[in-house]
């Protein structure tokens, strides 16, 4: 479960498994977004990689939203953030919410991303 609470440890287990991912970097000093985004190119998102939902993600157009986004997350090695590639497409995902290891629902959200706007979401909820 270590690997789903680090979106970088994540993303490389699933890469090693044949699951195609986005191009992404591990962010502990400013140095190592701003050298992604020099290496990828613009836009790209920056996140904190033990993030929950979209708190504290920016999506970053430009090295001045690099910046503020940086001053922001204050990356470091204790507190990494997440630079990924901004990927267009649609994005499904499977959630589940247990408690005490009941599982109580299941959200099911399909994102779509478009190069000129930010997204559109659904989100379904089915209860067991």
């Amino acid at each position: 479960t270590h690997n789903f609470r680090d979106k970088a440890q994540m993303k490389d287990a699933l890469n090693r498994n044949g699951v195609p991912v986005a191009r992404h970097a591990r962010v502990e000093i400013d140095a190592d977004a701003i050298e992604f985004a020099d290496r990828v190119g613009y836009p790209i998102i920056l996140k904190p990689v033990d993030g929950l939902g979209s708190r504290g993600t920016s999506r970053v157009q430009n090295r001045a939203e690099l910046d503020k986004a940086l001053r922001g997350l204050r990356p470091s090695i204790d507190a990494p953030a997440q630079a990924e590639e901004f990927v267009i497409g649609s994005e499904r995902t499977f959630e589940t919410v247990t408690i005490k290891g009941e599982v109580h629902s299941f959200p099911v959200s399909v994102v779509t991303r478009w190069a000129a706007g930010w997204c559109d979401w659904e989100r379904s909820w089915f209860r067991p």
